[in-house]
């Protein structure tokens, strides 16, 4: 074997062996490579070490240090095998070219990926332990074990340098203040009746008592803000859900774009950077969000944007448009007295009910711009608007049987069968509980022995503009989760046939005062959710500007033809023939519930405002003590 093929711990033992052999050693016994690299005066880690005194012409053992710099660093070699990752291997080597493995790399992608650690030594056990267990696979070929191998061995001289080191101290720090404040949130179970007595986890005893020196603990006046930043911290175990999910796509029925860019590659690295919960966890693609936005080129986002839904679009009769169009309420009151063929004795609720929703929300819209003084221009709460504007919304589907807009606070149908599909009896552990279903504002329900929803609201008391906090959190985050909690849910029902599935459009409204945003939620290709938002639109206080407020009315009635599109799609039967051919090949068993496109990420938990002043309570007394 060549000089320069040997491992660092191989020079290391051949310079020991030699000096144990007895008398001064001159260069002419010790290999040509070690006298050179004595010569070069590549510093040991100890501080008094030599390696070759010139003046003395001697060496001893005593000066041979205990670890030897690297001048050799292991580095796979030239192999026409490709190497296939375990599915056990530790996701941050998952995520790096097994040719760029080593610790500064894998430090690097820990941080990056953001792994909860504890302290340097912690990060290198992790380093070391996969490197062991991946070398002793039999079922990995010899050259990728003899790599993880000599990566092994030259741990020992493997030094962070101080812009890693100190970048790595940082992540630990943020890692001890994650799981001080997890570990607050977790007292709530401690809490028995409204006198609660002062707890302190064990998780946070072990954190603060450890020896951990490296870990830097929270100021006093930061705990809270570090609390309220994890509520939503997409942590360790949600990127591993999120890579399990993600390795499931089959690339073949991904969405390609004309570049050749995949869009579920693309939210896959976005989502991997988040430090927090975001759309693209779940696979849901927000054009209008610019952390998205700035991931594709404008040729590649115009192509997302112009995807046909493969659901044609609904038109309003132009009688009924012609009916709504006035410019003031005194206008309005002479057409709404004013005989009409639709509404007359021939009123038929089944094709004529639209006009009659159309007059009744006008004339209650009126109403409201003729009261003394106009409770529009005033700060009412939400459920007033509920009541006195949004009321159209509830009516809307009167002429659909079984079919009624719940509000108040209900829960989200899909939302539960998603949380409790997975639940099981009692095995090894006892029975789960049943999940809590996320609550809504308001859902179109077809109530009956299954009960359906089809489309979902989020409202807020006020309008604070497009960037209100509310209103970006609802509509960005909470109402398109919701949504395509119903797709999947709807798309199960029509299990999961291509054609069906790319036309399904789920309808969200986002209200906040008298303003009302139009959302939809399709699935045009691949396992991409596209969300988008209408322009935002108002009941108008001011009776010259009576007329835009008609805008409102119409984009609702559009709303509901979208609606009932999908409800015909979705209940639209099999053809007889169809039907006979799976009465007969009826399996006994029914096959196992797989989704063909993925769920919606957990929802984050939220820490309970009194589990952060435990957490303050709990400084105030180690500072006492």
């Amino acid at each position: 074997m060549a000089p320069n093929t040997l491992s660092p711990i191989g020079s290391h033992n051949i310079l020991k062996t030699i000096l144990e052999l007895g008398p001064p050693i001159g260069s002419d016994l010790i290999p040509s490579y070690l006298f050179a690299l004595s010569q070069r005066g590549y510093p040991p880690i100890g501080s008094n070490s030599i390696w070759w005194n010139k003046d003395t012409q001697n060496m001893s053992l005593s000066n041979v240090p205990d670890e030897v710099s690297p001048f050799n660093p292991p580095t796979l070699p030239e192999t026409s095998k490709t190497f296939v990752a375990p599915t056990d291997m530790h996701p941050a080597l998952q995520q790096l070219d097994i040719k760029s493995w080593d610790f500064r790399n894998f430090v690097l992608q820990i941080i990056k990926s953001g792994f909860i650690v504890d302290s340097q030594k912690s990060v290198e056990k992790l380093w070391v332990d996969a490197l062991q267990t991946l070398a002793q696979k039999k079922s990995i070929g010899f050259v990728f074990r003899g790599f993880f191998k000599r990566l092994l061995d030259y741990q020992e001289f493997a030094v962070l340098d101080q812009e890693t080191a100190s970048a790595l101290n940082r992540h630990v720090d943020q890692c001890v203040r994650y799981q001080l404040a997890k570990s607050a949130a977790s007292m709530e179970k401690l809490a028995e009746g409204p006198s609660r007595e002062y707890h302190v986890s064990k998780e946070i005893n072990h954190y603060l008592l450890s020896e951990v020196k490296e870990a830097v603990l929270l100021p006093e006046n930061d705990e809270a803000d570090a609390g309220e930043e994890s509520e939503c911290e997409f942590g360790t175990k949600d990127k591993a859900l999120f890579t399990e999910r993600f390795r499931e796509l089959e690339k073949s029925k991904k969405w390609q774009l004309k570049s050749g860019k995949y869009v579920e590659d693309v939210l896959y690295e976005l989502g991997m950077a988040c430090r927090h919960h975001n759309l693209v966890h779940s696979f849901i693609l927000d054009p209008e969000d610019s952390f998205v936005k700035n991931a594709f080129t404008e040729e590649e986002m115009s192509e997302i944007m112009e995807k046909d839904n493969a659901q044609e679009q609904p038109e309003i009769d132009d009688e009924l448009l012609e009916f709504s169009l006035q410019s003031s309420t005194k206008e309005v009151r002479e057409a709404l007295n004013k005989p009409h063929p639709r509404l007359g004795s021939n009123y038929n609720p089944q094709r004529d009910f639209a006009y009659e929703h159309v007059k009744t929300t006008v004339m209650d819209w009126v109403r409201l711009l003729e009261m003394q003084p106009n409770p529009l221009t005033l700060d009412m709460p939400e459920g007033w608007y509920r009541v006195n504007v949004w009321r159209m919304i509830d009516i809307a589907f009167s002429d659909i049987p079984y079919t009624y807009v719940v509000g108040g606070e209900k829960a989200g149908l899909a939302c539960s069968e998603r949380k409790n599909r997975y639940r099981t009896l009692a095995n090894v552990g006892p029975t789960q509980r049943k999940a809590i279903r996320k609550k809504g504002d308001g859902y179109v329900r077809t109530i009956g022995s299954m009960s359906t929803d089809w489309a979902a609201s989020e409202a807020g008391p006020k309008w604070e503009g497009m960037h209100g906090t509310k209103l970006m959190k609802e509509s960005g985050l909470s109402l398109p989760r919701t949504l395509k909690n119903i797709l999947v849910h709807l798309a199960s029902k029509v299990e999961f046939a291509e054609q069906k599935l790319r036309k399904l459009n789920i309808v969200g409204f986002a209200h906040a005062g008298a303003v009302l945003i139009r959302t939809n939620l399709d699935c045009p290709a691949g396992y991409i959710c596209r969300y988008t938002r209408g322009e935002s639109l108002e009941v108008y206080a001011s009776e010259k500007n009576f007329y835009r407020s008609l805008d409102v009315l119409v984009e609702v009635i559009y709303a509901k033809l979208v609606i009932l599109q999908t409800m015909k799609l979705v209940g639209d039967g099999k053809d007889s023939t169809g039907n006979v051919i799976r009465w007969k090949t009826q399996r006994k068993l029914k096959k196992p519930y797989v989704t063909k496109i993925p769920d919606v990420h957990p929802t984050p938990k939220k820490q309970k405002s009194w589990a952060r002043e435990d957490v303050k309570l709990f400084y105030k007394h180690q500072s006492h003590d």
